[in-house]
């Protein structure tokens, strides 16, 4: 940041310097540089120029390389301050954070990481602004640190939120354990009822034990659609957990009886997801037919959880292959209008994609069929 350096006299031995800084804000020699910077941070509302607020964060970082923990203590106290509902305030709060990890030393990193760990506990609306903390600690360079952290699966269950997919980045991209990724994965399930599927990622993470957990919670829920622990139920359905069976095909007639479209529309899906791993074979049947040719939601789902049991690439690959020769024959039939036959092309597509994204086809298989965008920049 560039000074004009302005000296003032008053008489001949009085003189008092001071600095100006280039967007305005002035500096006494006298006065801490850090906390005038926090300052005239705390004070920032959106239509701050960005050459402003990186001024400020500049002599921040400077701070930070030359005086370590005790900086970090001072930014500590004025974040505190911070109006993070704010989006400016988020984000300069982030910014330092990311600007502390980076120039941070051992001891320091370890204040850091937990103050972090302190804010997200007491963030009473997770989300956003403790998922981004989290992720920045994970994309630094103490992530190791912070992957040991004794709170860390409780930190990062209760940290998910709206908007915090950066908290599933973080339990990607941190050397947790298995024990640990368990304990994550329950959390957020738990603390989430009312969700009607599971991140992908979690799925695999659960414990026999977390899944007897699970199957509490569904039975104990399962007197009425309203209070059914769907979260509980769509990781227990994707493991074709025939227990939870006779809950769900109940609560999926009460759901129909009384016309609860979003609940039925759940409550069949985890049924069907059941059913077709039950023999485990029915994926491969069901990935080949022309059932729901329309949809391709559930058949996506079937091609992944067929090479997730050990279904053989090959299998999955002529079940694919079948199936589009099957739709393709029977077009007239499953798509007797155009609105349909545009449906049929765009579940055949997604078929495709999910083929390629598990191995079992190439890009080039299927050249009728075209790749969706998001996909053709994926695999080229």
């Amino acid at each position: 940041m560039s000074f004009i350096t302005v000296v003032l006299f008053s008489g001949v031995f009085s003189m008092l310097s001071f600095n100006i800084a280039s967007d305005g804000f002035v500096y006494t020699n006298g006065e801490d540089r850090l906390q005038s910077a926090l300052s005239a941070l705390l004070v920032m509302r959106p239509g701050a120029g960005r050459s402003a607020v990186d001024a400020h964060l500049d002599i921040i970082e400077t701070e930070l390389a030359s005086r370590k923990g005790a900086a970090w203590r001072q930014i500590a106290e004025t974040l505190l301050l911070f109006d993070r509902r704010e989006h400016i305030q988020h984000h300069i709060t982030v910014r330092i954070v990311d600007i502390a990890l980076d120039t941070a030393d051992d001891d320091t990193a370890n204040a850091i990481i937990q103050t972090c760990a302190e804010w997200v506990a007491a963030d009473d609306k997770p989300g956003v602004f403790s998922g981004q903390l989290l992720a920045r600690a994970a994309d630094s360079p103490w992530r190791e640190r912070l992957a040991r952290h004794p709170d860390i699966a409780e930190l990062l269950s209760g940290s998910y939120g709206p908007g915090a997919g950066v908290v599933l980045d973080a339990i990607a991209s941190l050397p947790l354990d298995d024990r640990t990724r368990d304990r994550i994965a329950l959390g957020i399930v738990e603390r989430n009822p009312r969700s009607g599927s599971v991140p992908t990622i979690l799925l695999p993470f659960f414990s026999d034990a977390s899944l007897d957990l699970l199957r509490n919670l569904v039975a104990t829920s399962g007197n009425d659609v309203a209070e059914l622990h769907f979260a509980a139920a769509s990781v227990l359905a994707h493991r074709g957990d025939e227990a939870i069976l006779p809950v769900l095909r109940r609560l999926y007639e009460q759901a129909v009886n009384l016309s609860l479209r979003t609940g039925r529309s759940f409550l069949r899906g985890y049924i069907l997801k059941i059913e077709l791993q039950n023999p485990p074979e029915r994926l491969i049947e069901y990935i080949a037919s022309t059932e729901h040719a329309t949809h391709a939601d559930l058949r996506m789902w079937a091609i992944h959880r067929a090479v997730e049991r050990g279904f053989p690439a090959e299998m999955v690959r002529e079940a694919i292959l079948q199936h589009a020769a099957a739709v393709e024959s029977q077009r007239v039939v499953l798509a007797p209008d155009r609105d349909r036959q545009g449906m049929v092309d765009w579940s055949l597509q997604q078929v495709k994609a999910a083929g390629v994204d598990v191995g079992a086809l190439t890009p080039d298989d299927l050249p009728s069929i075209a790749l969706p965008e998001r996909s053709r920049e994926h695999h080229h």
